[in-house]
């Protein structure tokens, strides 16, 4: 919870300053959060075969995925958490799905707001800024984030980046 306010703090209201790099989405982040859990559970997270390079803020958007993926494990008791990352025209498109616990309707469209929580979320101890930050990451790097969610199915969390760098292969 302090690193939510800390990361939230610091980011809000102005640029992170983030070196501009290229590298590999597809690749998962040198330092996962201590706070997604343990061997076991980080096993569930499938990733994406080939490479997707890119060119932008390599640490906000690895601050990103950590908590996409980070919510999707949380939400997500049992099944696959799939991150994939494909070229459509102009955009990079990078998902994070799981089969858990989806999002009500009405909860959708606030997602994103500071200090809001879903009615279906658990009390984690989280804060209601996760997705905050998400959403300030990916806009602060040209992209843009959205929610899905269907009940019974699971929730797929879609940033769709431009696509800066033109080396892009996936297996």
């Amino acid at each position: 919870m302090m690193q939510d306010l800390v990361t939230h703090a610091t980011e809000h209201g102005h640029s992170t300053g983030t070196r501009t790099e290229t590298f590999d989405l597809a690749a998962w982040p040198a330092r996962p959060s201590p706070t997604m859990g343990n061997a076991s559970e980080l096993a569930r997270v499938v990733l994406p075969q080939g490479r997707a390079l890119w060119r932008g803020g390599k640490a906000a958007m690895e601050r990103a995925l950590v908590n996409l993926v980070g919510n999707a494990l949380k939400y997500s008791t049992t099944g696959p958490i799939v991150v994939d990352v494909v070229r459509v025209d102009n955009r990079i498109r990078l998902t994070v799905s799981d089969q858990g616990r989806e999002i009500a309707p009405d909860d959708i469209e606030h997602i994103f707001e500071e200090f809001e929580r879903g009615t279906l979320a658990t009390v984690d101890g989280g804060t209601g800024l996760g997705l905050t930050s998400v959403k300030g990451q990916v806009e602060e790097q040209g992209g843009s984030v959205h929610i899905h969610s269907v009940v019974g199915q699971g929730t797929i969390a879609t940033v769709a980046l431009p696509a800066l760098v033109h080396e892009f292969a996936t297996a």
